[in-house]
């Protein structure tokens, strides 16, 4: 007589099937999980050298900033100020009380904030469209530049 309770389809494999599947559920876990830390470095990556040339520095320096600090506007903006001086970075305050020190006339004022307008608006060209669709590593990372895309303004 057969048992109402008993799958049909049972042969008797059902501890061993269950190890096969959580086997393999384990092991897709870890392939999303080292996917996910690679995308979220390279976001990480990504929003230190805007915020790097936010603040008129090469993107490159983002090489020496610490992996344990924040990616957030004001954690790169704090060790910037703790570390401009390593890489020789002039905050704008310090270029503005320089120049009220000096006896240059106005127009020689005005053509030397030019020349840093230029300067810092050289600098945020670098990590232009080109530059950032390079650096994408995904179709959503491309997506994701050509949404938030904004060419410098002077």
């Amino acid at each position: 007589m057969s048992n109402d309770w008993e799958d049909p389809q049972n042969d008797g494999g059902g501890v061993a099937n269950l190890r096969k599947n959580y086997k393999k559920a384990m092991e897709r876990l870890a392939d999303l999980e080292s996917k996910l830390a690679g995308t979220v470095e390279r976001e990480r990556k990504f929003s230190v050298n805007e915020e790097l040339a936010k603040q008129g520095l090469d993107p490159r320096v983002a090489k020496f900033y610490p992996a344990d600090l924040g990616a957030d506007s004001e954690s790169v903006t704090k060790w910037v100020e703790e570390n401009h001086e390593l890489f020789g970075y002039r905050s704008i305050a310090d270029e503005q009380n320089t120049i009220k020190t000096t006896s240059l006339t106005d127009a020689e004022v005005r053509g030397y904030q030019m020349q840093q307008d230029i300067a810092a608006y050289e600098n945020a060209v670098q990590m232009d469209l080109a530059t950032r669709l390079k650096q994408a590593e995904s179709e959503e990372e491309v997506m994701h530049v050509l949404h938030t895309y904004a060419p410098p303004t002077m």
